[in-house]
Formats: C-alpha cells, sequence, structure tokens
C-alpha cells in the first residue's frame, strides 16, 4: 500500500511539471499562485511591438525569464494584429498582479516584482502605461498595413521636403545680403574712426570677420533647427519610426520647456544678484569720489594723500566686489549643483596652490605704500639698481635708470632690501660725496680750497647750502678727503658727480697737486701730475677752463 501511494505522487509530480513546461505562457501568467523570481539588472526585457517600447519586464515567472515573457507576449499580438484584432485593450486585476488583453484575449501578465525600485509608480500605473502603449502600437501595426495611409505619408514627407530646400535656399539668400550689409557698415564705421585711418591697424581688429563669423553662426543655428523640425516631422509620418519622431520632439520641447522653467525659476536669483551688483557698483562709486577728493585734496581722509589714497581705493573697490561676489554667489542659477561645486572647488585648489607668490607680493605692495617709502617721479637707489620710480605696480615696480633702462623689481625684494630715496627730501636738500686721497706733504688748507673751487665750477650743485670739506681719515700715507655737496636735481646724481671729477683733476693739475690714489708706494722723482699745456691734448674735445 505504501509503495502504490508512493508510485502515485511521483506520477502526480510528473503530470505537473509537464503540464507546466508545455502550457503557454497566457495559462502561467493567469495562474495566481505562480512562483515569481526578481531577475538581475542585465535581465530586463522592454516588450516592444510595432518599434514602441510598451512595457518592461523584470521578474522571472519560473520558468520564464524576461526574455521569454517578451517572446511570448509579442507572438501573441503578431497573432491578433494579423487577424485585424486590435481592440480594444482591456486591464484587469488578478490578485497583486494585472492582466493586459487585446480584443479579450490576454497577452501578458505584470507581477509587482516588476516595478522599477527606484521609481514611485505603482502597478496601476505601470499598467495604464503599457494599455496606451499598446493601443498606440496596434493601431501604428494596422496602419503600416494600409498602402493608402503610407501613400499620404510619402506625401506629406514630399511637401515638407519641398519646404526645407525652399527655406535653405532663402536662409542662404538672407545670409548672403545680411553679410554684405553688416560686414559694409563695420568697415565703413571702421574708416570714420582714427583707428580706422591707419589700414593695418584696422585690418588688426578683424570687425569684418567677427561679423561674418556671428552671422554664420546664426544662420547654422537656424538650419539645424528647421532641419530638426522637418526630421522629427518626417519620421512622425510612418509607423516604425514614429516612436523615433515623437522621441526627437519630446526632446525639444521637453529642453525648452525645462530651460523656461529654469529661466523663470533663476529670475528671483538674478533679481537678487542684480541688487547685490547695483549696491556694490553704487557703493564702489562713492568711494571713487571720496579718495578723488582726498588726492585733490578737498578733503582729509586720515592722512590719505596720492599713492596711499590711490591704493586705499584699489583695496577697498576690490574687498567689496568680493564681498558682493560672496553674498551673490547662492543667488546664481545652478551654484547649489555638483558642476558648480566642482568647479569652485577646481578653482579654490588653483588659487590656494598658485597664490602664495602673489599674496607674498601683494602684501609687500601695500606695505611699500602705506610705509611712504617710495612714489611715481622719485629718484631712488634699491641695491645695486639706481634711478627714477616709473610705476608701483600691484606686484612689482618699474625703475627706470640713467641708461633709460626699465628694471623691474618684486615688491618682496624691496621690502627686503634696502631702499635709499634722493628725492624725499630734496627741498631741503640732497647730497652728494666724492673722496680724494692726498699725501700729507700738501696742505689740507690748500687741499680744501681746491676742492671747494671745483665744486664752485660744476653745474648742477647748490650754492646754498655751502659744499663743505671733511677730512675722513689719516691713513698711513695721505690724508682721505671727503667733498659733500648739495644737488640741484637728484635725478641727476651721477652725471654731476662726473663733472664734479673732472672740475677736481683740473683744479688739482692746475695747482701741481698730486692725488695719491689709489695706492701709495714711494715718492717719485717727479709729481704725477698733468701739466696744464696737456690738458688739451688729442683726442681731447672740452677745453680746459
Amino acid at each position: 500500500m505504501g509503495a502504490v501511494t508512493w508510485f502515485r505522487t511521483v506520477l502526480t509530480a510528473i503530470v505537473i511539471i509537464l503540464v507546466c513546461g508545455a502550457s503557454s505562457v497566457l495559462a502561467q501568467e493567469q495562474t495566481p499562485d505562480l512562483r515569481v523570481e526578481r531577475a538581475e539588472t542585465e535581465d530586463h526585457a522592454v516588450l516592444r511591438f510595432a518599434n514602441r517600447p510598451v512595457v518592461t519586464f523584470r521578474a522571472t515567472l519560473v520558468p520564464r525569464r524576461p526574455e521569454g515573457r517578451v517572446a511570448a507576449a509579442l507572438r501573441e499580438l503578431e497573432r491578433l494584429s494579423v487577424q485585424g484584432r486590435t481592440g480594444p485593450v482591456g486591464v484587469r486585476p488578478l490578485g497583486a498582479a494585472r492582466v493586459i488583453s487585446v480584443a479579450g484575449h490576454d497577452v501578458l501578465l505584470l507581477v509587482p516584482d516588476d516595478l522599477d525600485e527606484d521609481s514611485a509608480q505603482t502597478i496601476d500605473d505601470v499598467a495604464s502605461e503599457a494599455v496606451a502603449q499598446l493601443e498606440a502600437a496596434l493601431a501604428e501595426a494596422a496602419e503600416a498595413r494600409t498602402l493608402g495611409r503610407l501613400a499620404w505619408s510619402f506625401g506629406r514627407v514630399a511637401l515638407a521636403t519641398l519646404i526645407l530646400l525652399v527655406s535653405a535656399r532663402l536662409l542662404r539668400r538672407t545670409r548672403r545680403a545680411t553679410l554684405k550689409r553688416l560686414v559694409a557698415s563695420a568697415e565703413a564705421g571702421l574708416a570714420r574712426t582714427a583707428v580706422g585711418s591707419d589700414s593695418k591697424l584696422a585690418q588688426s581688429f578683424r570687425l569684418p570677420d567677427l561679423v561674418r563669423g556671428l552671422v554664420n553662426a546664426v544662420a547654422l543655428v537656424v538650419a539645424l533647427t528647421v532641419t530638426y523640425g522637418w526630421l522629427t516631422y518626417t519620421l512622425d509620418q510612418f509607423p516604425y519610426t514614429r516612436p523615433w519622431g515623437e522621441t526627437l520632439g519630446d526632446f525639444l520641447v521637453g529642453t525648452l520647456s525645462m530651460l523656461g522653467r529654469q529661466l523663470i525659476g533663476a529670475i528671483p536669483g538674478l533679481f537678487t544678484v542684480a541688487v547685490i551688483i547695483g549696491a556694490a557698483r553704487f557703493t564702489t562709486n562713492v568711494v571713487r569720489v571720496l579718495f578723488d577728493a582726498a588726492r585733490e585734496g578737498r578733503i582729509d581722509l586720515a592722512g590719505l594723500t596720492g599713492i596711499k589714497a590711490t591704493a586705499t581705493q584699489r583695496l577697498l573697490t576690490a574687498l567689496l566686489w568680493l564681498l558682493a561676489l560672496v553674498v551673490a554667489y547662492p543667488y546664481f542659477p545652478g551654484s547649489s549643483s555638483d558642476a558648480f561645486k566642482g568647479l569652485t572647488v577646481f578653482l579654490g585648489l588653483v588659487i590656494s596652490l598658485g597664490a602664495t607668490g602673489i599674496v607674498n607680493q601683494l602684501i609687500s605692495g601695500l606695505m611699500i605704500v602705506y610705509s611712504d617709502a617710495l612714489a611715481p617721479g622719485e629718484y631712488v637707489q634699491i641695491g645695486a639698481v639706481e634711478g627714477v620710480v616709473v610705476r608701483l605696480g600691484v606686484l612689482a615696480i618699474t625703475v627706470r635708470t640713467p641708461k633709460q633702462e626699465d628694471v623691474t623689481i618684486p615688491n618682496a625684494v624691496v621690502v627686503s632690501g634696502t631702499t635709499v630715496n634722493y628725492s624725499r627730501n630734496s627741498d631741503a636738500g640732497v647730497f652728494a660725496d666724492t673722496t680724494v686721497t692726498i699725501g700729507y706733504d700738501t696742505p689740507w688748507r690748500q687741499v680744501e680750497g681746491l676742492l671747494l673751487e671745483a665744486a664752485s665750477r660744476t653745474d648742477g650743485i647748490r650754492t646754498t647750502p655751502t659744499p663743505r670739506v671733511m677730512q675722513t681719515a689719516l691713513s698711513d700715507f695721505y690724508v682721505e678727503y671727503s667733498l659733500r655737496v648739495c644737488l640741484q636735481d637728484p635725478a641727476q646724481r651721477r652725471a654731476v658727480l662726473s663733472a664734479l671729477h673732472a672740475a677736481i683733476q683740473d683744479q688739482f693739475n692746475a695747482h701741481g697737486v698730486q692725488i695719491m690714489s689709489p695706492h701709495y708706494l714711494g715718492d717719485p722723482a717727479t709729481a704725477k701730475i698733468v701739466p696744464r699745456d696737456a690738458w688739451n691734448a688729442p683726442p681731447s674735445r672740452r677745453p680746459a677752463d
């Protein structure tokens, strides 16, 4: 008895397995007790009929995977379409699942595991969308079998193509006429200006080329837009390509709609940004007016005048605009997007890596300005560089040497070194020294008189305060005399000293006094002087006084 029971049980299981394996997809999908498994992501299958996506299968109805379910549904839809049974399309519940039927024939089954986990759609929403897509697909499949409708479609496409060709021809003529007129206007405008009088300089502006580029760009955009519309309309005329046309149309409409919504949504933020920019501009204009008055001496701003007033104005203006940018940043469209955040992080990284030296030069420049050590037009000596300050820049200063060489010195180098300003006290007098060494056998009073006489014969030396001679050292073999003179123009310091040295040699030679420099080894048989009759020996060009 036990063996018979076991045999009946095994036989029953075999029959059930055979029936399930040989039954159709509908027989499996109509059973609410089917074994359902979630398919892997790569096993998702999209049911397409007449080139139109209907629904996506994600679940496995054992033993059919999503691909098998798609194949079974397509066979049933093809059979019904060939028979001309294209509707009505309905949906009915089957437990938690939904059955979609065509003309009373069940064609596919949707189960909860077919839903996208990342979507908020319910199974009823998915079923409704599938019904709508299936109705359109069946209608298009029937339309594809109707020659009359296809002929009308070809006719409409031919008419649209003719309109496209006419539009292209009109666009080409319009582009040529616009180019001719705008380029002529641009060239005439250049010819009327002072810049336009120089043909080479006018050509360097390349304004006509810029106009051509803009017109061609606009024409290209118009041509692409018209072509896009023609392609969308053409694809929409045929049943098989209609989904592609709808995709193109939806993309264009969706993009324009998205841009419009973003533009409308950005209006409050842009208005706020405009208000912030307007306030910053007004404030900077007030700062400019105040510091212009301070530079002209009409008001006193804590002693800020001249270059200090200019530097302070620039600093305040930069700080105001930076503050405005920080305040307005959250109101810029897209400022909260990941792309915008990534761009700001990248810019911050670049600035932080490359701004160390720049910040050092900026701070050094501020130290130079507020220490009041230099000013444009002053004659200075910075290290080995001597000349007139031409420009105090943000990162460096420019000094023009007596050789008419413009030397650029970084601000940090100026701050770290010693600067001699010959012009700062030029009203009270800027002094220059020169030194000679004379033997002990020459009376110091005579030496003093010769040096003062040489100073009086040299142009560019003030008479008040008077030149002065000092004995700076009593060396082993000679006395060191220093002549200090006051210059009329500090910028001519080198030229005046050169003329003074020439006058000293003339006076000492004229009175037979030997200059002991550079070294003294012994008394020569005759004094080392130049006799007066040899002062103008060739190729001398300046006559002796």
